[in-house]
């Protein structure tokens, strides 16, 4: 629970959360909070990774997403062992087969293979307000 807290207390400053789901969204600073702090808590459950690039990342912001800008890098820890600085991460849907790409300071990296449902992600979902 103490670090759901951290993790609440480092993204307060309010992300830029956007995306595309069934047409382009957006979503009201409250909610854009929530979706970074269940975002990242899916992206630290990844089991697996591999490097990416900006055309990949490009390309997956073309289809079914959404995308979290950080107002400030956050340090993730996924896995329980690789801590990463995430810049702006990509959530690739369906999430079921879908995956997490992330921009850090120094390239693009690729997570799928979670084990956190992500089911309060889906839930938060339903705050989408179309651009």
């Amino acid at each position: 629970m103490l670090g759901t807290w951290i993790l609440a207390a480092a993204v307060i400053m309010t992300p830029r959360v956007t995306g595309r789901l069934a047409t382009d969204v957006t979503f009201s600073d409250e909610s854009a909070r929530e979706i970074a702090v269940a975002a990242t808590k899916v992206l630290e459950s990844c089991r697996y990774s591999a490097s990416s690039t900006e055309d990949d990342f490009v390309q997956a912001k073309r289809g079914c997403h959404i995308d979290v800008l950080f107002a400030k890098p956050l340090l993730v820890t996924v896995n329980r062992k690789e801590a990463v600085t995430v810049r702006e991460l990509v959530v690739v849907f369906p999430l079921a087969s879908g995956g997490f790409l992330i921009r850090t300071s120094t390239g693009y990296r690729y997570f799928s293979k979670f084990t956190d449902s992500g089911q309060e992600l889906q839930r938060l979902l339903a705050h989408a307000t179309p651009r």
